[in-house]
C-alpha cells in the first residue's frame, strides 16, 4: 500500500520519480501562450516544447519533467460546457509529464510507465489495460516483455485513439495509453467491456512516441531523433489513488468546494453525475453550480496571477467569462453577496506549495477579482431592470423578443438559459429564432472587427507589383517569395502580405479566403484570412505582435501551408451549391437565377429569385435532386475556355462575378457553371448535403441554407436525437409523434380556458371579500382597499383589481402578491385627476427605498425584492391615502 495519497503527494513523487532518473525539473509555463497562433492557453504539457520537438529550438537538456498547469477552453481543446455534469472535465488542470528529445524512446517509456502506476502509486497490476496503435507491433511486444502485464489487457486500437500529431504536418506517431479499472467487480474485466468505453476502464496516463515527420507535399518519413512525449492527468489519477470515481471528490477540489458549502449553507452530495436536470432533483442543481465554482476558481486565480485580467477579448475575455460563470453558479446556491475571495484564498492554500506565484501575485488575484464581481452584481442589477422593463407587459403565454434577450446576453451578460429561467417562472417563452438571429449578426461583426480588413484602402501601392499567380487549384502547400507588405493601420496588429506565388485561395465568388500558416526561416505567421486587393494580388492577411519586422521578411522565401481541413470543407460546400443551383432550376424553373452566395467550411448560403416560399414537397425533391448528384459520384471537370465559348456551351455565370476574356468553366453532372473558386473531385466527396432552412430575404428573393459532408452528419444525428428525446418524454412512438403533439395542443388549449375560467371566478369570489373591508380616508373620503392576495401572475392580479374597482366605482385598489414581490395599484377615473396610481408608486418608492415600476395615473405596477419590503410598501400606499387632502 502506497503512503502517497493527496494531490500534492503524487505530483512530488511524479517530479522525484523523473529527477533521480536524470529529467530535468523544468517549471509549468504560463497559461498564456504569446507566440503561438494556433492556441490562445497551454493545453497540454507539451506546448512549452512545441519548438524543441521540431529542432527549432535547442536545450541544455535532452529530457524532462513537468507539471504542466493547462487551460482548455477555446479551439479544438474546449471543456467549457462540460464542467460540472461529468466527474472529470476540467477548464483548468495539472498535465504532469515527461520528456525525451532523442535520448531515449519506446522501451524507456514503457519501463518509467509501468514502474512508477506500479512501484509508486502501487496501483493494483490486474485493473491495468493499456492500449497500443495496431501497427505498432513493437510496442505490444516491449508491453509484454519489459512489464509482465497479461497479455489479454493490451489492447489494438486505430488512428483515431492511438495515433498522435502536432499539426496536419511535422511531427507525429503512436502512442500507448495506461488505463485502470475501477468498477466494482474486477473479476468481470474483458475486452468486450473495455472496448464499451463508458468510463469504467479511466486512462491515466498517454505515451506519445513522435517518431516520424509528416512533409506538406504528404510524404512521411523518419525523425533523426525520435522523442518521447507523456501526459498524465494529475486530478485523474489523484482519483484513482484516492479510491474515487470523481475528480470533484480528490482533496484539493473538495477543499475548494467545501468553502462554498460553508458560505452558501448548502450541502454538497457528490458522487452523483449526469442526472437529468429535466427530472427536478436540486440537489444535482448544487451539486454541478459548486462544482463549477471549484473548477472555476483554480482557473481564475492562475490566469490572473499568470498576467490576465478580465476584459472583451481574447484571453481578458475568457477570464471575464469564468468569472462570471462562478458568480451566477454561486447566486444558483443562495449566494448574494461576493464570494469569490474566500474560494480563491482556498485556491492558495491547497497549491501554493506547488506554484508560489500565486503566494507572490495574492493581493492583484483578490483585487482583480472582487473588483469584476461587484462590477458584474451591478451589471445583473441593470439586466434585471432591463427584463422587467420589456417583460412586465407580457402575460403568460407571450413570446419575449428574441433581440433584448440577446442584448441582455451580449451587454449585460446574462445566458439565455438565465433569461429563459426567469421568463419561464411567469409562462413567457423567448423568441429563439431571433435571438440566434443577432448571435449570428454578433459573429459576422467580430469576424469583420476582429481583422479589420479593408484591401481598397491599403496605404501602400501595389501597382508597380505583378499580379499574384494562384497554385492552389492542385495543392494546398507551396514554396513562394515574399515580395510586399503593408499594415491595415500604423497601430494594427493586422498585416497584409504579397508573395509571388501562392496556394491560398482568395475570398471571391461567395467563397471564404484559405487560412494556413507561412513560414519562414526565423519566424511562422499565422494566416487568419486571404484576400484580393483591387490589382489582383492575394493578400494573405496575418495577426503580428509588435516584435516582428516585416520589412526584414522581404524577399525571403517561405512554405505556405493551407489549412487542408478547412480547405476541404469548403470545397464539398462550394460543390454542394453549385448542385443546389441546379436543382432548383430543375425542380422550380428556368426562371431561378442565382442572387448572391457565401460558402464557408461550416454551410452555403444560397440566394435566388423566386416568388413563393418553396413547399415542403419542392424541398424534398430539391434535396434528393442534390445527393442522388451526390451518389452518382460525377467527376468534377474544369476547363478553360473564352467566355463567349462557356456561355454558348450553356455554363451559367454566377451573380457579380467578374469575367475575363479566358473564364474557368466547372462541370459536374448536371451543373455547368462559370466558377474561379476550388471544389472536390468527384461529387461523391461531398457525402451528402441538407437543407436547414428556406425564406424570403426580400421581394421576390429567397434564401436557402444548407450544410454538406460531416456538418449535415451531425445536423442530421442532433435532429434525431431530438426526436428520440421527444419519443421518450412523450412515451409516444416517433411515427406518432405529429399526431400526439396535436392532441396536446388541444388538451393545452382546454386546460388554459379552465384556468381563466377558475381564476375569473376566484377573482370574482375575492372582490366580493375584499370589499367588505373598504377603507376610507381621513382626509379627502378616499374610498381605498389595499391587501396581500394569494393570486398569482400578473393577469390574474390586474383581473381582481379590476373587478374590485368596478364594485367600489369610486377609489383606489391597491393588491398584490407577497411571494411574488408584485404590486398592482388601480384608481378609479374620478379619483385619479387628484392621487393617481403612478404618484402613489412613486412616493412609496421613495418612503421604502426599494422596488422598479412606474405606469399611468389609473394603472400602475410596483416590483418588489422580498416580502418584507412588499409589507412596508401596503404600509406606505395606504399612509400616502390617509394623508392626501383633495
Amino acid at each position: 500500500m502506497s503512503d502517497i495519497k493527496t494531490v500534492q503527494d503524487i505530483r512530488e513523487a511524479f517530479k522525484k520519480f523523473f529527477t533521480e532518473r536524470g529529467h530535468a525539473d523544468v517549471e509549468s509555463s504560463s497559461l498564456l501562450v504569446k507566440d503561438d497562433p494556433t492556441t490562445f492557453f497551454a493545453n497540454s504539457g507539451m506546448v512549452q516544447f512545441k519548438d524543441v520537438f521540431t529542432g527549432r529550438e535547442k536545450r541544455s537538456y535532452t529530457t524532462a519533467t513537468t507539471c504542466q498547469k493547462c487551460l482548455r477552453v477555446s479551439g479544438k481543446h474546449n471543456d467549457y460546457e462540460q464542467i460540472g455534469t461529468t466527474p472529470r472535465h476540467h477548464t483548468f488542470f495539472e498535465m504532469l509529464g515527461n520528456f525525451s528529445f532523442g535520448e531515449y524512446f519506446k522501451e524507456q517509456a514503457i519501463e518509467y510507465g509501468w514502474e512508477f502506476v506500479t512501484g509508486v502509486l502501487k496501483l493494483d497490476k490486474s485493473k491495468i489495460w493499456v492500449s497500443v496503435h495496431e501497427k505498432d507491433g513493437e510496442a505490444e511486444q516491449l508491453w509484454k516483455d519489459k512489464t509482465g502485464i497479461d497479455p489479454k489487457r493490451i489492447v489494438k486500437l486505430g488512428d483515431d485513439t492511438n495515433r498522435w500529431a502536432m499539426g496536419e504536418f511535422g511531427p507525429n506517431g503512436y502512442s500507448s495509453e495506461i488505463f485502470y479499472y475501477i468498477g466494482d467487480t474486477p473479476e468481470k474485466q474483458s475486452l468486450e467491456e473495455f472496448l464499451k468505453d463508458d468510463g469504467t476502464y479511466l486512462e491515466i496516463w498517454n505515451l506519445v512516441f513522435m517518431q516520424f515527420f509528416k512533409d506538406p507535399d504528404g510524404t512521411q518519413g523518419d525523425l533523426p531523433a525520435p522523442c518521447i512525449d507523456t501526459g498524465m492527468g494529475l486530478e485523474r489519477v489523484a482519483s484513482v489513488v484516492q479510491g474515487y470515481t470523481s475528480n470533484y471528490d480528490t482533496d484539493t477540489l473538495r477543499s475548494l468546494i467545501a468553502v462554498t458549502e460553508k458560505i452558501s449553507g448548502k450541502s454538497y452530495r457528490g458522487g452523483t453525475y449526469n442526472i437529468p436536470v429535466s427530472k427536478g432533483d436540486e440537489q444535482y442543481k448544487i451539486d454541478v453550480s459548486m462544482r463549477i465554482i471549484a473548477d472555476h476558481a483554480r482557473a481564475i486565480a492562475f490566469l490572473i496571477a499568470d498576467g490576465a485580467i478580465p476584459g472583451n477579448d481574447g484571453q481578458s475575455y475568457v477570464l471575464r467569462r469564468l468569472i462570471r460563470r462562478a458568480i451566477r453558479s454561486g447566486q444558483s446556491v443562495g449566494i448574494e453577496k461576493p464570494f469569490l475571495g474566500e474560494v480563491l484564498a482556498e485556491v492558495e492554500k491547497k497549491m501554493a506549495p506547488a506554484y508560489p506565484e500565486l503566494i507572490q501575485q495574492r493581493d492583484r488575484i483578490q483585487k482583480l477579482a472582487k473588483k469584476e464581481e461587484l462590477q458584474f452584481h451591478e451589471t445583473l442589477r441593470n439586466g434585471l431592470k432591463l427584463l422587467e422593463d420589456h417583460s412586465k407587459t407580457l402575460s403568460s403565454g407571450d413570446v419575449f423578443p428574441g433581440e433584448i434577450a440577446f442584448q441582455l446576453y451580449d451587454t449585460y451578460g446574462f445566458p439565455v438559459d438565465l433569461t429563459a429561467e426567469i421568463l419561464n417562472d411567469r409562462g413567457i417563452s423567448i423568441d429563439t429564432a431571433k435571438f440566434n438571429s443577432e448571435m449570428e449578426k454578433q459573429k459576422e461583426r467580430s469576424r469583420g472587427s476582429a481583422r479589420t480588413l479593408d484591401p481598397e484602402s491599403l496605404s501602400t501601392s501595389f501597382d508597380t507589383i505583378p499580379a499574384t499567380k494562384f497554385v492552389g487549384y492542385n495543392a494546398t502547400s507551396a514554396t513562394s517569395t515574399l515580395i510586399a507588405t503593408d499594415k491595415a493601420s500604423d497601430d494594427s496588429n493586422i498585416a497584409y502580405l504579397v508573395f509571388e506565388k501562392s496556394p491560398f485561395y482568395a475570398e471571391k465568388g461567395g467563397q471564404c479566403g484559405d487560412t494556413g500558416e507561412a513560414r519562414f526561416e526565423s519566424t511562422t505567421l499565422n494566416i487568419i484570412d486571404t484576400r484580393l486587393s483591387p490589382g489582383e494580388h492575394i493578400l494573405h492577411i496575418c495577426e503580428v505582435s509588435d516584435d516582428i519586422d516585416l520589412k526584414t521578411l522581404l524577399q525571403q522565401e517561405a512554405l505556405l501551408v493551407v489549412d487542408q481541413s478547412q480547405r476541404t470543407a469548403t470545397a464539398m460546400h462550394h460543390s454542394g451549391t453549385h448542385l443546389l443551383n441546379a436543382a432548383l432550376r430543375e425542380v422550380l424553373g428556368d426562371h431561378v437565377s442565382q442572387k448572391g452566395s457565401l460558402v464557408t467550411s461550416d454551410r452555403l448560403r444560397f440566394d435566388f429569385s423566386h416568388d413563393e416560399a418553396l413547399t415542403t414537397d419542392e424541398l424534398q425533391k430539391i434535396q434528393e435532386y442534390i445527393n442522388t448528384e451526390i451518389r452518382l459520384n460525377h467527376e468534377v471537370e474544369t476547363k478553360e475556355l473564352s467566355k463567349e465559348e462557356a456561355l454558348a456551351s450553356g455554363a451559367v455565370a454566377a451573380f457579380g462575378e467578374k469575367y475575363g476574356d479566358v473564364v474557368r468553366v466547372v462541370e459536374m453532372g448536371p451543373s455547368v457553371e462559370l466558377c474561379g473558386g476550388t471544389h472536390v473531385k468527384r461529387t461523391g466527396d461531398i457525402g451528402c448535403e441538407i437543407i436547414t432552412s428556406e425564406g424570403s430575404i426580400s421581394s421576390g428573393v429567397r434564401r436557402i441554407e444548407a450544410v454538406c459532408g460531416a456538418k449535415a452528419l451531425t445536423y442530421i444525428s442532433e435532429r434525431e436525437d431530438i426526436l428520440s428525446n421527444l419519443s421518450k418524454k412523450l412515451q409516444t412512438p416517433e411515427h406518432e409523434l405529429e399526431h400526439k403533439v396535436q392532441s396536446l395542443g388541444g388538451e393545452i388549449k382546454a386546460l388554459k380556458q379552465e384556468l381563466k375560467n377558475r381564476d375569473s371566478l376566484l377573482a370574482q369570489m375575492l372582490s366580493e371579500k375584499l370589499v367588505q373591508d373598504v377603507k376610507k380616508s381621513a382626509v379627502g373620503e378616499i374610498s381605498y382597499i389595499t391587501s396581500d392576495v394569494s393570486l398569482s401572475g400578473r393577469d390574474a392580479l390586474m383581473k381582481i383589481a379590476d373587478d374590485t374597482l368596478a364594485r367600489l366605482q369610486s377609489g383606489i385598489v391597491a393588491l398584490g402578491n407577497s411571494s411574488e414581490g408584485m404590486l398592482v395599484i388601480k384608481v378609479s377615473k374620478d379619483v385619479s385627476s387628484k392621487l393617481g396610481a403612478n404618484t402613489i408608486l412613486n412616493k412609496a418608492k421613495e418612503e421604502i427605498s426599494a422596488g422598479k415600476g412606474g405606469g399611468k395615473p389609473v394603472l400602475a405596477t410596483l416590483m418588489l425584492p422580498d416580502s418584507d419590503s412588499f409589507h412596508k410598501a401596503l404600509t406606505s400606499i395606504e399612509n400616502i391615502i390617509t394623508t392626501h387632502a383633495s
